[in-house]
């Protein structure tokens, strides 16, 4: 889900704001674990005492692991100014998961090395992307010039 409402209305919107631009998003996804991750695999290629038998393929699995579930909001703004020579773009976002499915070595007696579980919560966010320092700097020195004409 998003949303962007625009206002170009000219003169009302500032002086040397040709175009302002709100945008907001809003997004849910999961991860759902891998079979080996939820259930215990079975290796059919081993020989016990010269019989075929079965192993335990690592890492052992957990019938009760969740999926991860990620949580994004994003919201920004952009603006053209001075007819059209400069643009500005602000964006900042948040992004949490939850369940989030981690692994852990297993003691030696278990019958297996590792084991994935719901081990717990990420949060990343970055307040403010804006473009690289060079874009900005070009895009002043075209002002420069094309003011000067």
């Amino acid at each position: 889900m998003s949303q962007s409402c625009t206002d170009d209305r000219g003169p009302d919107v500032g002086r040397g704001v040709d175009e302002l631009k709100f945008r907001v998003a809003y997004g849910e996804s999961g991860n759902q674990p891998l079979f080996g991750q939820k259930f215990i695999s079975l290796d059919a290629t081993k020989n016990i005492g010269g019989e075929p038998g079965l192993g335990i393929n690592p890492p052992i699995g957990d019938p009760t692991i969740q999926p991860e579930r990620t949580r994004e909001i994003e919201g920004g703004v952009d603006a053209t100014l001075f007819e059209g020579r400069a643009r500005v773009e602000v964006t900042g976002y948040q992004q949490n998961i939850t369940d989030l499915l981690l692994e852990r070595q297993l003691a030696p007696s278990s019958g297996g090395d590792t084991q994935f579980f719901n081990g717990g919560e990420l949060c990343v966010s970055f307040p403010l992307a804006y473009p690289p320092l060079l874009y900005l700097l070009a895009r002043m020195l075209l002002i420069g010039v094309l003011c000067t004409r």
